[in-house]
């Protein structure tokens, strides 16, 4: 099944010190680079009214996941997907952000790019000038075949004869099948500097999508994506993520989507809080696009039962292999 939720933001500040959200976890893991992960949903309790304010206060741009709405004595408040209440007043709708890559087959195939920033598509004309034709936008996908080089820069060639420079692309690599894994096996490949994903059955590439993994921290809080090979030890239909870090203060996301976790607290998840896949952001997660991520999701192993709203990998059902590389 599905969570359908709404997601808001908290827009005002605490008046005073106050921790965090207490459905939420700790930061023990952020401290690490990672994203913490915690908070199990509970069913709402029983509105006991009148409604009475308390601790914890949330701070400015922490993320909800709200139900019902309910008025008492002239105020608003929705009631919250772990059972607490929140002022209408406090918050704000936040639109949802998504991308999402490509799935491979007989109509898409290696090689292909995203656009790593607005850029022209080019056509070389009779007396051998570049012709701009079209505006392609940031992180749009295009097919490519080969590449040349005019006037001393590279460009990619597209199957219609166009032309997009080398240097504003971003082009996965086809990587050789991984030591251990059976010809059958799927597995993901996560590249740093590309910040691109792609998803293998063997040695055959099926799905590709950008992602923005670990941001550059600071030698006390680093935000790095460790790299490294791993298998998916427990995924979960949403989880809540927090931490409070000096350099970027605290944070707090109830139902971050489609969360595989695979090494400690860093996880592939899905991201609905921003757009930037292609580059980096996150603290030590690998954020994809909700779409992408609800993809791999259902593709990786362990599969997730029926009416289950996680599971953790075992023996008899190992989950799929991870490998991050720069």
């Amino acid at each position: 099944f599905m969570v359908v939720s709404f997601f808001w933001s908290v827009r005002q500040p605490p008046p005073g010190a106050g921790g965090g959200d207490t459905d939420a976890g700790g930061a023990d893991a952020d401290a690490a680079g990672g994203d913490a992960a915690g908070g199990d949903a509970v069913d709402p309790a029983d509105v006991k009214l009148p409604l009475a304010l308390a601790t914890p206060w949330l701070e400015r741009g922490y993320f909800l996941s709200l139900g019902e709405k309910i008025r008492e004595e002239g105020r608003s408040f929705f009631r919250t997907a772990r059972g607490a209440f929140v002022d209408v007043a406090s918050i704000s709708a936040y639109d949802a952000k998504d991308f999402q890559g490509v799935a491979l087959g007989d109509e898409i195939a290696f090689p292909i790019a995203y656009t790593s920033k607005e850029t022209k598509l080019l056509q070389l004309t009779d007396d051998d000038k570049l012709k701009a034709i079209k505006t392609l936008e940031k992180r749009t996908m295009v097919d490519v075949d080969e590449e040349t080089e005019i006037g001393g820069k590279a460009y990619m060639i597209t199957p219609e004869g166009h032309l997009i420079r080398k240097d504003h692309l971003l082009m996965p690599e086809l990587q050789p099948l991984p030591k251990g894994i059976d010809p059958w096996e799927r597995w993901i490949d996560v590249s740093i500097s590309k910040q691109m994903l792609v998803a293998y059955e063997g040695t055959r590439p099926v799905y590709v999508t950008l992602v923005s993994t670990g941001k550059k921290g600071t030698k006390e809080e680093p935000f790095d994506t460790p790299t490294g090979r791993w298998r998916i030890y427990s995924k979960h239909i949403s989880t809540t993520m927090d931490g409070n870090t000096a350099s970027d203060g605290s944070y707090s996301i109830q139902d971050v989507p489609w969360t595989m976790f695979f090494y400690g607290s860093y996880a592939l998840h899905g991201a609905f809080w921003h757009r930037s896949f292609g580059r980096v952001r996150s603290h030590g997660c690998v954020n994809l696009g909700p779409s992408d991520a609800r993809w791999l999701f259902f593709w990786t192993t362990p599969f997730l039962p029926d009416g289950w709203h996680g599971v953790h990998a075992t023996d008899e059902s190992p989950g799929t292999t991870v490998i991050v590389r720069e």
